[in-house]
């Protein structure tokens, strides 16, 4: 197993995963699933209390924050976390953390932005409706800035990985005016569509995995129903030979 690594490393390929598993997917249910698709780095979002408790038993390195968990075969720098408060509400949104791949220092930005359901299902006028997606325009702006902001306090030239339940699809325009500088995965290497949210009527992709220009995206596909609300999107990207002899 070790050796198997040790020659993927020297590929430079990594096996990257986002999955909002809406605190249904059970802890062995979710180790199992990263040693078979041979992940290196798995994005939790929703996660349980304790959620990877385990991991070292499973020769695993884990960071968990309130609902945001990180699973990866590399040991995990915790950096930063940010939560709500700003917007008046509670709970964090993002975590920012990193790994070491030979001489590489890879940030790792672990989010859930805001769904317009925190904003309440009900409205009485279509002035309320047209309100209600105005706060969530606005909240979206908000979260995206801070994340946005943190990135550039702490990952400068370093590769980048962010990756979570952005809900929106990449579609939206805020989706395009924030993160349109970082490839997303699934729109460069993906097949179809790629649903990621499973709903009776309404299947947007809304989980996304995005890199900085220091990668490159090999390929990407939406997983199996693993238990979730969501299914995992998972992608194959590789450092450039030269970054990995900086």
């Amino acid at each position: 197993m070790a050796e198997k690594y040790k020659n993927q490393l020297q590929l430079n390929t990594i096996n990257i995963a986002s999955f909002n598993v809406a605190q249904r997917v059970e802890e062995y249910k979710l180790y199992e699933w990263f040693k078979s698709r041979e992940l290196d780095v798995l994005f939790v979002q929703e996660a349980r209390d304790k959620q990877f408790e385990a991991s070292a038993a499973n020769n695993l390195y884990s960071s968990c924050k309130p609902r945001l968990c990180i699973l990866s075969r590399y040991p995990i720098t915790d950096y930063e976390v940010i939560d709500r408060r700003a917007l008046g509400g509670w709970g964090l949104f993002a975590s920012l953390h990193s790994i070491k791949m030979g001489k590489n220092e890879i940030f790792l930005m672990n989010t859930h932005f805001a769904s317009i359901s925190n904003f309440g299902y009900e409205f009485s006028s279509f002035d309320g409706f047209l309100s209600k997606i105005s706060l969530f325009r606005e909240s979206k702006a908000i979260e995206f800035g801070l994340v946005k902001s943190t990135l550039r306090n702490y990952v400068h030239s370093n590769p980048l990985i962010v990756a979570g339940d952005f809900n929106i699809t990449d579609r939206n325009p805020q989706y395009r005016e924030y993160w349109g500088e970082f490839e997303n995965l699934f729109l460069e290497t993906g097949l179809g569509y790629g649903s990621t949210r499973i709903h009776s009527w309404l299947t947007p992709r809304i989980d996304h995995l995005l890199i900085s220009k220091a990668f490159k995206t090999n390929r990407t596909w939406i997983d199996s129903n693993l238990g979730s609300d969501h299914l995992p999107i998972i992608g194959n990207i590789s450092l450039p030979e030269e970054r990995q002899n900086d």
